[in-house]
């Protein structure tokens, strides 16, 4: 929960690959479910304080990465997004970390482009 900051709209990932810790922006869509879901949270029976995880089972306890997996497959078989024969795969969760990162690049060399 410590990691949440709303107010600046950042996410801090801590000892992630390599034990780094990043920081990851988050946009007004997502701040705003999360504002109207930690309170939420807090009246609830999950575990409660600063060092919390902000996704987490009933118990408390962190979400198991198939857990995550089995939530990001559920939609894509709803939506019928699946490979064709001998084409590319199937989306993956982790696909979307790719995809930030080249957006996020992108959106940021364009943002230093000199105008003209």
């Amino acid at each position: 929960m410590a990691d949440v900051d709303l107010a600046e709209r950042v996410l801090t990932m801590r000892a992630t690959k390599f034990c780094k810790s990043r920081l990851v922006p988050i946009g007004p869509q997502l701040a705003a479910v999360l504002a109207n879901d930690m309170p939420l949270r807090r009246r609830s029976e999950l575990a409660q304080g600063e060092t919390s995880f902000l996704l987490a089972n009933r118990d408390g306890t962190r979400l198991a990465s198939s857990t995550v997996q089995a939530a990001f497959d559920a939609p894509r078989r709803i939506a019928r997004v699946h490979s064709t024969t001998g084409g590319r795969r199937i989306p993956r969760l982790h696909d979307l970390r790719h995809s930030f990162a080249v957006a996020a690049r992108r959106n940021h060399h364009r943002s230093w482009a000199p105008v003209c």
